[in-house]
């Protein structure tokens, strides 16, 4: 009978320190706002196309890059895009529903083709934006790519397209604008 107690008790303790230890190791999870907004605007030169419509360029773009949270010092453990959008503007061969594809690439990142169109907006300028069915993939690209750069510190962000309504060589500028939630573990 002793034999039995003693293994009882030896049972209950380890279920008990069991128990007790493991909700020591409970992570704190919060989600916080933060952008990652891009621009040619204030560029020396604009984006050129080449070749009757084709362009191509790059952004070399570091963790500062995103706005509004320390992504260098944070455990981010998710990335979810509150609202992404792509714009190619100033462009004096635009006409509204001219067609536009645009490829996304960036290191580590899956590349996503996306059909853009040129609208006139309220102001009456010319601008080209993603079509409605591929801002889906427009922000799941933006989400992955944002969490590759908040994890790695760096990374660099390609856009290749084509002009497909206008085969004379222009230039336009180019402007991203994003906002995400990034879920962060303490």
């Amino acid at each position: 009978m002793k034999k039995f107690k003693n293994k009882l008790f030896a049972v209950l303790f380890a279920v008990t320190a069991l128990v007790a230890f493991s909700s020591c190791e409970s992570d704190d999870y919060e989600w916080l706002r933060g952008t990652l907004n891009l621009s040619t605007v204030n560029d020396k030169e604009p984006i050129y196309t080449y070749e009757g419509g084709l362009f191509s360029f790059n952004y070399n773009l570091r963790a500062e890059d995103i706005r509004g949270i320390d992504a260098r010092r944070l455990d981010i453990v998710d990335v979810r895009s509150y609202e992404s959008e792509v714009f190619l503007f100033q462009s004096n061969l635009f006409r509204p529903n001219d067609r536009i594809n645009i490829r996304l690439r960036a290191d580590g990142v899956k590349s996503y083709t996306l059909r853009m169109i040129v609208i006139v907006n309220d102001y009456g300028d010319r601008v080209a934006m993603v079509i409605d069915e591929d801002l889906y993939l427009l922000r799941e690209f933006m989400s992955n790519m944002t969490y590759n750069l908040a994890r790695n510190g760096q990374l660099k962000f390609y856009i290749d397209g084509e002009l497909l309504s206008t085969s004379q060589d222009t230039s336009f500028d180019f402007e991203v604008r994003n906002d995400f939630d990034f879920e962060v573990r303490y």
